[in-house]
């Protein structure tokens, strides 16, 4: 109990001596544990992937590994094949990720219609027994009847409110009529929804139509299956390669099962418009990082409490004077660390729920810290901090017990060649650790700023886009057109399949060029798509109207493949002129092969608009023409008008999140190496105080006095520098491997940084320096 009141009265004493050095250290110790869990839950929900689902072990994904686009996209009849084919198969679905958002209205009891967009799968009915999903109103088996649809619990309530949707009639069209080939649909059942953290998302499934059932031609399906036990995966795969009739169907490949649980962190998927995908990489980096920062935090303290020791050491020899044995002193001084260690993390573990909320508010995190998925992690965190915390004790409580009691009494520490050397050595680990921080940020900044900004190469500052659905596109497209061209803002419009140059794949194609085969991506669009995108035509011609049946290709398929201008082997079109090398995918990918064909803009298979806007357009007054004249074809349809930035936003969603993160928590460590520097500036003035006096009396001027503070701090963040800069260049290069389109790898970034700590560093100790050099010699002396 007296060891204890003892710890209490130490800490109050710190607090009331030295409150500037003891609060900025503690909040820096709270906010690092903070940032610690936040960015491992961050870690967690990307490391959970698809592990929600009862027995999501035994869950697998069908991939053709030979095929080399769309290898994880089957024909229907391929997939019902592969489900049917062996006894280890306990069910098995179909699932179409190419539905995209649909439009639905609810004609509401006053007679007016509410309209909504979500996005569709068609799946087969065996869906819910594959994932086990929980169905809470209505049938399983809805599934089952041509046109019922089953809604996730969230969009139900958004709709319907308190009300049942079961039985409810729903209107819903799409851009694409060649999957959803109804209108009229009614709500057979809802289901729970699902975490962020799967492959399936909240969507509205739909039963796969009769048409497309059977088909061993064109592939649009994914393919799940439930095993009877995980370790059987081979033997479905062996069993069903050896027997399927791959002469037959030639085009097929053998297949091979992948884990659910894999797909998230499997480098070798490339389907990114159909999957979540993570970087294993950028997950390890996180870690790192959340270490590092308590690392810096940590180094702060204990370089606080090395600074203390000076000031203890009169305390120390009173009550080993008065019968304290140094074991005993020793167990209060680490059970003084790892208590205060400890509160700052409990501190912490209460702010990270605030703290994540708003993260997930700016979307930086996609999920809070909670204590039903977090609760482990937050104990975890606290019990470390306070192991951390003693440890960390350890070295402070032994020195400061270790001197003969009679150099106690004058003894003082804190400007012994030991005592320097101990604190330099933790403050040039914090600073290589944020100097290695502040590199690899400024990479991923540009890295993110050169995709953001210079990955289209076509001129997208003026083009607007908004989605129809297929049944707008085919009766009201050229009236649509003519609408908005006689605007002054708008300058021409165009239709296409796709969002070109915002999506990594597209509809894929097979060709021959003089007997050559020739895998490709293929997109219909109108003939003046090329005028209004700003894309050149560089050989040949471009299309001349809707019933143009040429072909337009890409440079890179005519480069790849020697594809050239003329006539097709096994069709009736000719290639009749190829276009310049564009950013058609992102920078993650290579250039990739692309045919264009023409389609008449009044058919269904167009309801992507491309709107030129004129230079010096009006964007507010652009956009609310253009949802005026969208409104007055639906004015129930939710018009969302786009344009390139946020298309590109949703492209590179998962790297500029990984930047803010980085940016966040990395500007955090910077901070806390600064604030450490604060604290042991202090201190320094302290110890150093009659000294600064004493040159002054003898002469030395104002510059002087701040030229011996700068000097050691100087050489402190050159050391660390040199210490950060091997590693820093590793990470870099490391990260930066995962583009096909990347920046290089330039020094001038190590040394703006390198500028950058030496100029924050200076300023913070300057102003200190400045304070004691401002004072009178006579009040510096006399202190104590």
């Amino acid at each position: 109990m007296n060891s204890l009141m003892e710890i209490y009265n130490n800490i109050k004493t710190l607090v009331r001596k030295y409150p500037i050095p003891v609060i900025l250290n503690i909040m820096g110790l709270v906010l690092a544990f903070t940032a610690f869990i936040m960015i491992m839950a961050y870690v967690r929900f990307e490391w959970n992937f698809d592990r929600c689902y009862p027995k999501s072990d035994c869950i697998f994904k069908v991939d053709m590994p030979k095929v080399s686009f769309f290898r994880s996209i089957l024909p229907t009849g391929y997939a019902e094949s592969i489900i049917h084919s062996s006894a280890h198969v306990k069910a098995g679905t179909m699932f179409c990720p190419y539905g995209g958002e649909a439009y639905l209205t609810v004609t509401e009891a006053d007679g007016n219609r509410e309209g909504y967009k979500h996005k569709v799968n068609l799946v087969s009915p065996d869906f819910f027994d594959v994932f086990g999903i929980e169905v809470l109103e209505g049938s399983r088996d809805a599934l089952l009847k041509p046109n019922q649809l089953v809604i996730p619990e969230s969009l139900a309530k958004r709709m319907f409110g308190e009300e049942s949707p079961v039985g409810k009639p729903v209107r819903m069209e799409s851009k694409s009529a060649y999957f959803l080939q109804l209108s009229d649909w009614q709500v057979g059942a809802v289901y729970k929804d699902v975490p962020g953290n799967t492959q399936l998302d909240n969507n509205i499934l739909a039963p796969i139509p009769e048409s497309l059932l059977g088909s061993f031609d064109c592939s649009n399906f994914v393919c799940y299956l439930r095993l009877d036990d995980p370790g059987n995966a081979l033997l479905v795969e062996d069993e069903f390669n050896r027997k399927f009739d791959f002469v037959r169907y030639p085009y097929l490949s053998p297949i091979h099962l992948t884990a659910l649980q894999d797909i998230y962190f499997n480098e070798n998927e490339i389907e990114t418009q159909v999957f979540k995908l993570g970087d294993r990489m950028q997950s390890y980096l996180l870690i790192l990082i959340a270490v590092l920062i308590v690392f810096v935090g940590m180094f702060n303290f204990i370089n606080f409490y090395i600074s203390l020791m000076p000031l203890r050491l009169r305390g120390v020899n009173t009550r080993k004077i008065l019968g304290a044995t140094v074991g005993m002193l020793r167990l209060e001084q680490v059970l003084e660390v790892g208590c205060l260690v400890g509160l700052t993390s409990l501190v912490a573990v209460g702010l990270s729920f605030p703290a994540s909320g708003w993260f997930v508010g700016l979307g930086i995190i996609q999920e809070p810290v909670s204590m039903e998925s977090d609760g482990w992690l937050c104990a975890v965190t606290v019990c470390g901090a306070l192991l951390v915390g003693m440890v960390a004790g350890l070295y402070p409580a032994y020195f400061v017990t270790s001197f003969p009691t009679a150099l106690l009494l004058k003894g003082n520490y804190g400007l012994t060649p030991s005592g320097r050397r101990i604190k330099s050595v933790l403050l040039v680990i914090q600073y290589a650790i944020a100097c290695s921080l502040m590199v690899f940020i400024a990479f991923v900044y540009l890295q993110n700023r050169m995709m953001m900004h210079s990955s289209t190469k076509f001129d997208q500052d003026q083009l607007a886009i908004v989605e129809l659905t297929s049944e707008m596109a085919g009766k009201q497209s050229s009236w649509l057109q003519e609408t908005l061209r006689q605007y002054p803002e708008v300058e021409d419009v165009a239709f296409a399949t796709e969002y070109v140059g915002g999506q990594d794949s597209y509809s894929t194609w097979g060709m021959k060029w003089k007997g050559e085969e020739a895998e490709t991506y293929r997109i219909w669009c109108s003939p003046n798509f090329f005028d209004v995108m700003g894309i050149r035509i560089i050989e040949g011609r471009n299309f001349t109207g809707d019933t143009d049946s040429g072909y337009i290709i890409n440079a890179f398929l005519r480069d790849h493949y020697g594809v050239g201008i003329g006539p097709l082997n096994d069709l009736d079109g000719e290639i009749v002129g190829i276009c310049e090398e564009v950013a058609f995918t992102s920078a993650r990918k290579e250039k990739v092969p692309i045919v264009f064909s023409v389609s008449s803009s009044s058919s269904h298979n167009l309801p992507i608009v491309y709107i030129r806007l004129k230079k010096g357009f009006d964007a507010v007054t652009a956009v609310t023409h253009i949802r005026q004249t969208v409104a007055r074809m639906d004015a129930a349809y939710p018009v969302e008008v786009k344009f390139y930035d946020q298309l590109l936003n949703s492209l590179y969603q998962r790297e500029v999140r990984f930047g803010t993160i980085l940016l966040c928590f990395s500007l955090l460590a910077v901070v806390l190496s600064l604030v450490g520097v604060f604290a042991l500036v202090i201190f320094d003035i302290y110890y150093k105080r009659k000294e600064i006096a004493l040159r002054k009396v003898f002469g030395a001027e104002f510059t002087d006095i701040i030229g011996l503070g700068l000097k050691p701090y100087f050489w402190l963040v050159c050391i660390a520098f040199a210490l950060a800069l091997p590693f820093s260049w590793w990470m870099v290069s490391d990260w930066l491997g995962n583009f096909a389109f990347r920046i290089p790898v330039t020094p001038v970034v190590f040394i703006l940084v390198f500028i950058l700590m030496q100029i924050l560093t200076a300023v913070l100790v300057s102003v200190m320096y400045a304070t004691i050099a401002r004072e009178v010699p006579r009040d510096s002396l006399s202190a104590e």
